[in-house]
């Protein structure tokens, strides 16, 4: 179960994400792509509240730089990742922008580069990453029922991979015209 952004955050629909996911067995995996939005969430220490509850409830966080900077002003990058893991997820993932991501778990941490490319627009680049990293989640077995144990002692060679292809999913967004996420085709060529 995906969840995210504004939804996670604004009544009346954050009510009811929440009970959606609190209805889930523990055998579903929960991801959520925090994604920030402050002129549209309301007031902050109801965000934070909702924010803080649904990376307690979920099993692979997603967040940008700036978003962690916003949940956590002032706070030294380390100390905030290592709130954020305190908080439960099995896996965070920090995008940088250009500059690429980085992958957290229990037993350390990677960083993907970002790749070079023409730039036609940003909009849906996140979105496109998030896609990336759960369809390669998903093709290693990680989000099916019953992964829970995998997906919490997860290798850092397998979260490196993971992270590529969820950075090369944002590149082929970020180059084309339109919001239309890559096709599994395009990347096989772009790889």
């Amino acid at each position: 179960l995906h969840v995210g952004s504004i939804a996670v955050v604004r009544a009346p629909g954050a009510d009811d994400v929440a009970r959606l996911v609190s209805r889930q067995t523990p055998d579903t995996t929960i991801s959520y792509d925090v994604n920030v939005r402050p002129s549209a969430m309301g007031p902050r220490h109801i965000s934070i509240a909702r924010i803080d509850e649904m990376i307690s409830r979920s099993d692979v966080v997603k967040l940008s730089d700036a978003d962690l900077a916003w949940l956590r002003p002032g706070e030294r990058h380390g100390d905030a990742i290592r709130w954020l893991m305190s908080r439960g997820p099995a896996i965070v993932v920090v995008t940088h922008g250009s500059a690429g991501a980085t992958g957290y778990t229990r037993s350390g941490s990677v960083r993907v580069r970002g790749h070079r490319v023409d730039v036609a627009h940003t909009a849906g680049v996140g979105d496109a990453f998030m896609a990336g990293l759960l369809h390669a989640m998903s093709v290693r077995s990680l989000l099916a029922r019953k992964t829970a144990r995998r997906l919490r002692t997860i290798g850092l060679d397998d979260l490196h991979s993971i992270l590529h292809h969820a950075n090369l999913c944002a590149a082929q967004a970020i180059t084309s015209a339109g919001i239309e996420p890559p096709h599994i085709d395009d990347l096989a060529v772009a790889s």
